[in-house]
């Protein structure tokens, strides 16, 4: 029930640090313990026995401040709810610097869309066409993995990407060159800076975080939803 937009409605009468939120480890301690995998069928349960609103107020008052905030964000996101911009405008203006800021995001957003472009088929460079072997490699990919060790020194790896088992790799079909590693996780550089490109576990939807933010909608598989909103 993630999209659920009732939760989205009722959290707006949460109190922060209220009374009533209980600890996880003080109920797990207690013997009610729900494990991850039947988390859906659990809700489903308290939803047929409590009703949706008063299971979706409960589970809202049982969230940290920070839980909370994390999963408002995403929900936000995904569904494009503005009234959230239009009171953060009203209530919380944002000076000239921060305008400046935005300029500079969308700026960096739309080499990130260029990227994804030019990275469609990563997930078919691992089945067909991969190699790890340099003599491969061309004076092109070598320039290309001269920016992405660039990149990696400069900046660093992306912090989601494991450093295990960290080598370079290259698509001779399409001659796109990247990071992988043990986790087959895959880093790009895009304007400098080494990015995470992702594929989703379900349907295998690729992109950079924000790129698949951007596409992702309730027609998704909610383990997809689910993945990104881990990623997050």
């Amino acid at each position: 029930m993630l999209f659920d937009k009732s939760l989205m409605k009722k959290s707006k009468s949460v109190k922060s640090a209220c009374g009533k939120k209980k600890s996880v480890k003080a109920a797990v301690d207690g013997g009610w313990e729900v494990p991850d995998h039947l988390a859906h069928e659990a809700y489903d349960l308290a939803e047929e026995y409590f009703g949706t609103e008063d299971i979706n107020q409960q589970i809202v008052d049982a969230l940290s401040d920070t839980e909370l905030a994390e999963n408002l964000a995403f929900i936000f996101r995904m569904n494009d709810f503005r009234e959230w911009d239009d009171y953060l405008e009203e209530n919380y203006p944002e000076d000239e610097d921060d305008e400046d800021d935005d300029d500079i995001e969308e700026s960096v957003r739309a080499k990130r869309k260029r990227a994804v472009k030019a990275s469609k088929s990563i997930k078919a460079s691992v089945e067909s066409g991969y190699t790890e072997d340099l003599s491969d490699f061309g004076m092109r990919e070598i320039e290309l993995l001269r920016d992405i060790l660039d990149a990696w020194l400069n900046n660093g790896l992306p912090d989601d990407f494991e450093y295990s088992g960290v080598k370079p790799a290259f698509n001779t079909r399409s001659g796109y060159v990247f990071l992988t590693n043990d986790e087959y996780q895959v880093a790009m550089e895009v304007d400098g800076v080494l990015e995470s490109f992702y594929t989703t576990p379900y349907e295998g939807y690729e992109g950079f975080y924000e790129e698949l933010l951007d596409e992702a909608d309730n027609s998704w598989n909610y383990e997809d939803l689910e993945y990104l909103r881990d990623i997050a």
